[in-house]
């Protein structure tokens, strides 16, 4: 494609007229009606317009190729944006986005999401009865926001909020941090409370609750942990539950394990639970056994890049 360039050619295209909505017309009705002439405005828009669809692709124009409007379209087409996905990470320690280098030269939207810490569970004290247990952790909130990248700051900060501390034999379980992203910031969520170490109570009465989603275009709540709770039917094991939740939406779950009471001090994590570690409800029916509780999972960030 290439403009006009005979000698007659003017070196700048003139400007147009108001335009019309008249139509074409063949002439020689029976009537002596000439047909309509085809003056150098007309041309000139006709020219212009394929012209402005191949340079609009980004392609020079060439007298020797006649298929540029073609490659043009085609260019367009699979270079336009979809929305469609095209990264996704995890930030898992607290930091910066810098948009310049931290995101795709193509990316024109992100999905933030926020998900807050968990609880920690509470400890078991020691005593004659077999109503000390502790109660387990909640789960961190989540929250969600989308963001167009010309809209962020030229660096933005993040937050990833710590999981709970562990309860001991004579504490209750900590509660997780705050997960959040931006100056202000934009939105967050907040972490699970730690479950509590009681010496007596019903079941459920000392779990910790779950966090919260908040300012987000979703926000979720987590849920509560899994309450400690005894079991008279046995005289020589210990009843172990999970405690302190995993980060996001959902409270700490699972089957009880069972150990002796010789064993039950220092219950291991469930590293095979949810996001993170569990925390451990241990449930005894011996005067003297006492157990530390778990730590909750810290929270964590994830950032999908689209292209519109």
């Amino acid at each position: 494609m290439y403009r006009i360039d005979v000698e007659t050619a003017l070196a700048v295209k003139p400007a147009y007229p108001a335009g019309g909505q008249g139509g074409f017309w063949a002439g020689c009705d029976g009537v002596n009606t000439f047909g309509t002439d085809l003056d150098h405005h007309w041309h000139n828009r006709v020219q212009e317009e394929i012209v402005n669809v191949i340079l609009g692709a980004g392609i020079p124009l060439d007298a020797g190729n006649d298929a540029q409007m073609y490659q043009a379209i085609l260019q367009i087409i699979q270079g336009a944006p979809t929305g469609r996905l095209l990264r996704r990470r995890k930030l898992i320690s607290s930091g910066t986005l810098t948009k310049a280098t931290d995101l795709l030269p193509a990316t024109k939207r992100i999905d933030v999401w926020c998900y807050g810490p968990s609880g920690g569970s509470g400890g078991v004290k020691g005593g004659s009865s077999m109503s000390p247990v502790g109660g387990g952790g909640g789960a961190g909130g989540a929250s969600m926001k989308s963001f167009l990248v010309a809209d962020l700051d030229p660096t933005e900060p993040y937050l990833v909020g710590a999981g709970g501390t562990a309860g001991t034999s004579t504490t209750d379980g900590g509660n997780g941090g705050v997960t959040s992203f931006g100056t202000a910031p934009y939105f967050q969520a907040t972490g699970g409370k730690g479950g509590v170490s009681v010496t007596s109570g019903a079941p459920g009465s000392n779990t910790g609750d779950g966090g919260v989603g908040i300012g987000g275009d979703i926000n979720l709540r987590g849920q509560s942990g899994s309450p400690g709770y005894t079991n008279p039917q046995w005289s020589t094991f210990v009843e172990v539950l999970p405690g302190a939740a995993s980060p996001g939406p959902y409270g700490s779950y699972g089957p009880p394990g069972r150990l002796t009471a010789a064993t039950m001090a220092g219950v291991a994590p469930d590293p095979n639970s949810g996001a993170g570690p569990t925390g451990a409800n241990p449930v005894y029916n011996t005067v003297a056994a006492v157990a530390n509780g778990a730590a909750g999972s810290d929270g964590f960030l994830i950032i999908e890049e689209y292209d519109a």
